[in-house]
């Protein structure tokens, strides 16, 4: 195998082949030719009696994308040799009009559709279960392990936080996102040689072929492109592309973050003991599957902005070099389920160290925002300035100019009145 996808990772990307595929992508193509010849003959009142309908959706659920496969490789054209397919399964069933099949269309009318409707399939099926399981496993994770937590800024010791607001955070960052994504509309260009239908209306002007397309592609909960050459606008599967990449860029932070945080000892991972860190190394514990996903996200990144950057290109009326490309979507979107999938695995076996945070909340510098901003408040109006050289100079609070009623009063602050506003909220 060429691909880890196909013999690493294949355990967690198997349902991708259900979409992905050359066998899925064939029979999806298929599908959408036998559509289209029921709905054109319903349109031009064809007749199909009961016993053609039978066998026509017997062919539908019986695609052999071997036969397929043998034809493709004399026409060296996969929608020529779906067709050819095709009609030589309505010959043996006795099916009438097979010379309608893939009647006005060209090559990209079956391609644009077929690609529109696997990406909304694995956006409704397996990018929802992802996302959702994700969302899922970092709230379970941050309400188990609910703590008082030393945020840092710039990598320095900042204010208290809670830790499981700063899981929120990649929670509220990943909603925003797929609030938009969950329902996205793709479109599909459907409108023969280059997006005129002016085969359609040459041979029958009686009819109104642009309310038929679309009513077709609207049966399939895609919409139809306009206005085209003969290769779809791409523009929908670019921005469909761009948002899966936002995903996974707020989830590269959340891997990062996860991996400093272990780094600094505030969470642990628990292991088996047959499991081993280094082969040299005996006491390392990695977090590899953090380390693993990041950089599946990164592989996905890559490939998906390339393709939503080159796909809205063609040259003039039609080039291929789009074609090759779409065939590698399962790819750029399979690094980012096995990256899913590793995240979710690895958030399952952390916990709080709780020692390890416990020694750096003792901090005095924790508190000096608070400490500054109580001093503003009483009208101490060099408040910042007090602080700023108090623990620059590694002093307390005994040491600062002030009455001592306010230095009892910044003493009587914990780290406990920091966040309890924000713990009433998560």
């Amino acid at each position: 195998m060429l691909s880890p996808l196909d013999d690493r990772y294949f355990e967690k990307v198997r349902e991708l082949h259900d979409y992905f595929s050359e066998d899925a992508m064939l029979k999806i193509k298929a599908r959408i030719e036998l559509d289209y010849f029921v709905a054109l003959c319903e349109e031009l009142k064809l007749e199909l009696n009961d016993t053609d309908r039978h066998w026509i959706t017997h062919i539908w659920n019986d695609i052999q994308t071997i036969h397929i496969k043998l034809y493709e490789e004399k026409t060296k054209h996969d929608i020529k040799a779906i067709e050819y397919y095709l009609r030589e399964r309505f010959k043996h069933f006795n099916i009438p009009h097979d010379h309608m099949i893939h009647f006005g269309l060209t090559s990209q009318d079956i391609n644009s559709l077929a690609t529109s409707l696997m990406l909304d399939r694995f956006n409704q099926s397996e990018m929802t279960y992802c996302v959702e399981d994700i969302l899922d496993c970092i709230h379970k994770f941050a309400q188990e392990n609910k703590c008082i937590f030393p945020a840092r800024t710039h990598g320095q010791l900042a204010v208290p936080t809670l830790f499981e607001k700063e899981m929120e955070v990649f929670i509220s960052r990943i909603n925003d996102v797929w609030i938009e994504t969950s329902n996205f509309a793709f479109k599909a260009k459907f409108g023969g040689a280059v997006g005129n239908l002016s085969a359609h209306y040459i041979a029958f002007p009686d009819h109104d072929w642009t309310k038929f397309v679309d009513k077709f592609l609207r049966k399939l909960d895609i919409d139809r492109e306009e206005y085209t050459t003969q290769v779809s606008n791409n523009i929908s599967i670019a921005q469909y592309f761009d948002k899966i990449r936002t995903i996974n860029n707020i989830l590269i932070n959340l891997c990062r973050d996860i991996w400093m945080y272990n780094s600094y000892g505030y969470l642990e991972q628990q292991v088996s003991s047959e499991e081993v860190g280094s082969s040299t190394m005996p006491q390392k514990i990695n977090p590899i599957l953090f380390e693993n996903a990041e950089g599946n996200l990164e592989l996905s990144n890559c490939l998906l902005d390339f393709m939503s950057n080159k796909l809205i290109v063609s040259r003039m009326q039609r080039d291929l070099t789009d074609s090759t490309i779409l065939r590698n979507m399962g790819v750029a979107l399979g690094h980012a389920v096995v990256a899913y999938k590793s995240i979710m695995q690895g958030l399952k076996k952390l916990s709080i160290n709780k020692e390890n945070i416990e020694k750096d909340l003792t901090n005095t510098g924790l508190l000096a925002e608070a400490y500054q901003i109580l001093l503003k408040k009483q009208n101490i109006k060099d408040g910042y300035e007090l602080i700023k050289e108090m623990e620059r100079a590694g002093l307390n609070i005994n040491d600062l100019n002030i009455p001592e009623s306010l230095k009892e009063n910044l003493k009587s602050v914990t780290i406990n009145d920091y966040v309890r506003h924000i713990r009433d909220k998560t």
